[in-house]
């Protein structure tokens, strides 16, 4: 190695040497209850000990990783099992609010006469009309003035 790479005295020695010898096992070092158990010197000791801290730790790092993700989370809201819609039946011009389940398909039954002819009632955002739209309509329309800004009616009328 050239002189101009050479590092200084100090640098280019081990900051501390580590003596490993290899664990000899022979019949003198077992002892104990059984012939399996060996005597292991204190650096293997160490060794062991820490193997199992950092175990330990990365453990416990999982544990509350968990723990902070299970109260952080948003909790759920509930599965929505019933919901209020404003309905007309197209036979006898009734309407009203029913509470119906989530699930529920129309056109459903009429509680004034029986008929199976209740839709969602819909409302247009520009002049207010309120209706019930046809079926297969695509896209939907007021049948007053022909706007897109539909949606169903809100149960408190907006």
């Amino acid at each position: 190695m050239p002189a101009a790479l050479r590092l200084p005295k100090p640098y280019n020695q081990p900051i501390m040497r580590i003596k490993q010898r290899p664990l000899k096992i022979d019949p003198a070092t077992l002892g104990g209850q059984e012939a399996r158990e060996v005597q292991i010197g204190a650096y293997a000791r160490r060794q062991r000990r820490k193997r199992l801290a950092i175990g330990l730790a990365g453990v416990a790092l999982i544990a509350a990783g968990w723990w902070l993700y299970l109260e952080l989370r948003p909790k759920p809201a509930g599965v929505r099992t019933a919901t209020t819609v404003v309905v007309r039946c197209t036979s006898c011009a009734w309407e009203g609010r029913l509470t119906v389940p989530a699930d529920q398909r129309f056109p459903m039954d009429c509680p004034q006469c029986g008929q199976r002819a209740c839709e969602v009632l819909w409302r247009c955002r520009d002049c207010g009309e309120r209706f019930v739209p046809p079926r297969g309509a695509d896209p939907l329309r007021c049948p007053r003035c022909e706007s897109l800004r539909v949606g169903a009616l809100e149960p408190d009328g907006n």
